[in-house]
């Protein structure tokens, strides 16, 4: 048989034996087309959502952020491009980095770190009131486990920063495969996570999907994935041999359209892309290749009996189940098809189009939403901006104006050496004390007269420019030195007038402080369900309660399994420390109902303090407000 050399992918895939075509993998017609439709619009989701404006910006953005914030040469970028910094160091001038940009931001994050609440489950009735307060404690002891509480800020730093960052929150079954270890992951947009761009709610509840992308190497996805083995690496050699018959500056995946081997093109009638766009998913050097983890909605219909007097409502998995019961008394029941949100994930090979995996969400109590929980500063739009933004422009005018007055210091305020020519016997006395530049007029001849720039007068115009900028940046940010703690007013004389004054200083700023606090009630009712689904075994906890005694958690005791309500209160006993032998029980925690809330009371002592005195002199002032007040005063006190 001939051999025939493939023109471009599309053929170099269908020239694959059967069973390792991408996205068949020996399975049946009707899941082959189902599993490269699939492949093809995560791939389109990818390719269409990276160019989109708002990504677009912000891949550009995020970078340059970061170099403010970290300092240094990131400080001079301007457009995405440091050349001012390159050519000034080149040329041997003076470059000043003064970052005033990362205490600005970490003053936030310190004031987030202090402020740091608790999450906690509040019952739905009165008959869960008991098992809610202990689910609370567990969950308080699973926050800091999985330290919840620390990736939330580095969460809102990454924000500050960047525009945006979240959460992942997950169960790890690496190391258990039954019940998972609850992990928390930072996300990082347009780094290693991507979502529709035209979502409108905060919880990406409408977005029609979440992708988490990384590359991996052919080898080790074999190694990840066995079953898959021999058609990744078919196709792994394929698009290496198809890269290698693509040349010129414009090379496409037509394999002579641009290429100069036809000068017609081919028509064959497959898409014809530019090989830029494979190259976003396929690295032939090192045969590494994109990894997409696709978390997507799908739905699924379901049939509703309602009853149109007593409210009844009967759920049904076919309309003709549905409709025999309204057939029967059709005078007071009617049937309603709803669509029910399901959230699967996929994961996808865009280079060879291969789905590796597509299942329901693992989450089985938590299937309609995804695990990504995002922290976006603000956005208007298709524009997304973070803290760090409008702080460049102050920053940079800083920077240039500081370095161009030493610089011109450096050039005309240094004395050079001045004498008659012949009147030295060895004028290396002279240059050795200078920089070698020694001023020569010849014998008979006055001194040369110099024009010397207004120094003075040019120095403090830059310097008063800088300042500006200084102060510049500051009023942007809203951190000013008090909130800051540089230095206080002169009419700041108690801890209470300083504090008022930070708590002015943090208004500006309330957007950002707000926004995580809708991220940190979507993470925690995550988190939650998380906790619910991995402690379904019956273990025991000794865990530490609000006022810090220690409590006894049993979860799902064996001798309550099938016990009426009246039994099981029975076994129930409830009692306070290690010496009583007594503890809390939660009878089922996957069963529990209860709303998330997060707790008013600071974690960290200090800012408990703050509050306290804040607090106790309002009091002072209004005594008529004490028994409105007196139970946050009881709850501030330190313990």
């Amino acid at each position: 048989m001939d051999t025939v050399t493939p023109t471009s992918l599309t053929e170099a895939y269908l020239a694959l034996p059967v069973g390792s075509i991408p996205g068949t993998n020996g399975t049946p017609e009707s899941d082959t087309a189902k599993n490269d439709d699939l492949a093809i619009r995560i791939r389109n989701w990818f390719v269409s959502w990276t160019n989109h404006p708002l990504w677009q910006r912000h891949m550009k953005e995020a970078p340059e952020n970061m170099g403010f914030y970290l300092g240094g040469a990131g400080q001079w970028s301007h457009d995405y491009s440091t050349a001012d910094y390159d050519k000034l160091r080149a040329e041997g001038r003076a470059i000043i980095s003064i970052n005033h940009v990362r205490p600005a931001v970490d003053t936030l994050v310190g004031l987030e770190r202090q402020n740091r609440f608790v999450a906690k489950a509040d019952p739905q009735g009165e008959g869960d009131v008991e098992e809610t307060a202990a689910f609370s404690v567990l969950l308080r002891w699973v926050q800091q486990r999985c330290e919840f509480a620390e990736y939330k800020s580095e969460m809102f730093e990454d924000g500050l920063i960047t525009s945006m960052s979240g959460q992942w929150i997950e169960l790890d079954w690496t190391a258990d495969p039954i019940h998972g270890d609850i992990v928390v992951t930072i996300g990082h947009p347009g780094v290693d996570v991507i979502w529709d761009p035209n979502w409108t709610r905060y919880d990406l509840s409408d977005a029609l999907g979440v992708i988490r992308f990384k590359w991996a190497y052919s080898m080790d996805l074999e190694a990840q994935y066995p079953e898959h083995a021999a058609a990744i690496r078919a196709s792994t050699e394929t698009l290496k041999d198809a890269f290698l018959t693509m040349s010129g500056s414009q090379r496409s995946t037509d394999g002579g359209a641009y290429s100069g081997t036809d000068g017609y093109g081919s028509v064959r009638g497959h898409v014809i892309e530019n090989a830029a766009v494979q190259e976003m998913f396929f690295k032939p050097q090192d045969r590494q290749l994109l990894l997409l983890e696709c978390w997507y909605r799908d739905y699924e219909t379901v049939y509703l009996a309602v009853n149109s007097e007593t409210g009844v409502i009967e759920q049904y998995e076919t309309r003709a189940q549905a409709q025999a019961l309204v057939d029967a008394d059709w005078d007071r029941w009617r049937v309603v098809a709803r669509q029910k949100r399901r959230v699967r994930m996929a994961v996808v090979l865009p280079a060879t189009f291969q789905v590796l995996e597509d299942l329901p969400s693992p989450y089985t109590n938590d299937t309609e939403a995804y695990p990504f929980v995002p922290y976006v500063t603000t956005r208007k739009g298709n524009i997304v901006k973070g803290y760090v933004e409008d702080l460049k422009d102050p920053q940079q005018v800083e920077n240039k104006r500081i370095s161009q007055i030493m610089d011109i210091l450096g050039k005309f305020a240094a004395l050079k050496a001045m004498y008659e020519e012949g009147s030295l016997v060895d004028t290396r006395s002279v240059e050795d004390q200078t920089d070698g530049k020694a001023v020569v007029y010849r014998k008979g001849r006055k001194a040369p007269g110099w024009y010397m720039p207004p120094l003075a007068e040019l120095s403090t115009i830059l310097t008063r420019l800088a300042i500006e900028a200084k102060v510049n940046i500051r009023e942007v940010s809203g951190a000013s030195a008090s909130l800051q703690g540089i230095q206080a007013p002169a009419d700041a004389n108690s801890g209470v007038a300083i504090a008022r004054l930070q708590a002015q200083g943090q208004i500006i700023n309330t957007i950002f402080y707000d926004n995580l606090r809708r991220s940190f009630h979507i993470a925690s009712q995550r988190l939650a369900r998380r906790t619910q689904q991995k402690f379904t075994k019956e273990e025991t906890f000794r865990l530490l309660d609000d006022r810090g005694e220690q409590v006894a958690v049993t979860l799902n005791p064996r001798e309550a399994k099938g016990l009426s309500d009246a039994e099981w209160g029975e076994h129930v006993t409830r009692g306070k420390g290690q010496a009583s032998g007594a503890g809390l029980v939660i009878r089922d925690v996957s069963a529990l109902k209860y709303d998330m809330i997060v707790s008013e009371t600071p974690m960290t002592a200090s800012v408990r303090h703050t509050a306290l005195l804040a607090i106790m002199d309002l009091a002072a002032k209004a005594p008529w407000m004490i028994p409105a007040l007196a139970e946050s005063i009881v709850g501030l006190i330190p313990d």
